[in-house]
């Protein structure tokens, strides 16, 4: 059986030693104060009150533009609008003219049919043209002129659209039909006059 024995310090180790000791008792004393000194939480309060709205901010840079849309589809079509002022108009003999948007006279256009073809036969002079027509009679249709009677019989037929003149048939005794197909200009004047015989 082995028999312990003690081992014997010098003085300085013992006196290391007991520094040594002493120090680790103080550390512990110093936490054990610590501890006891640290606030324990409590528990947890109520929910406080929302604040204040905060005031509106300067506004921002405008952003950068975006790029073009696709074209959208067609809408229906509008309604159909009011109808125009019907122009005036003024005959000068056979010359008819009309008043343009801006209250001035359009150039006068001269309604009057051609001359007749010259017959054939044996050489012998051509009979004579009929007279130009005088002491017209004219009739109106909603406040349009539609159409002239003359003495001789002949007759001029007026058609419109829109309020405008489009095409006069000019009829004499005995010969064919002489008609005057009138076309405009954007600013409402006589652009041109076709003239046919039926």
């Amino acid at each position: 059986m082995a028999l312990g024995h003690a081992m014997t310090l010098d003085p300085t180790t013992r006196n290391h030693l007991g520094l040594i000791a002493l120090s680790v008792k103080r550390t512990r004393k110093r936490i054990e104060e610590l501890e006891a000194r640290a606030p324990v939480p409590g528990p947890q309060g109520e929910r406080g009150l929302p604040g204040g709205r905060g005031a509106t901010g300067e506004p921002g840079a405008p952003g950068a533009d975006g790029a073009q849309g696709l074209q959208g589809e067609q809408g229906p079509p509008g309604p159909q609008g009011p109808k125009g002022d019907k122009p005036d108009h003024q005959w000068d003999g056979t010359a008819l003219k009309f008043e343009k948007p801006d209250g001035t006279w359009g150039p006068a256009v001269d309604l009057k049919g051609a001359p007749g073809r010259r017959g054939g036969g044996d050489g012998s002079a051509a009979p004579a043209q009929p007279a130009a027509p005088t002491s017209p009679v004219f009739t109106y249709t909603d406040g349009l002129l539609s159409g002239v009677a003359y003495a001789d019989g002949s007759t001029k037929v007026m058609t419109y659209s829109a309020g405008q003149l489009t095409r006069v048939d000019l009829s004499r005794p005995g010969q064919p039909t002489t008609r005057k197909a009138l076309t405009y200009n954007p600013d409402g004047t006589v652009g041109a006059v076709v003239e046919s015989v039926l």
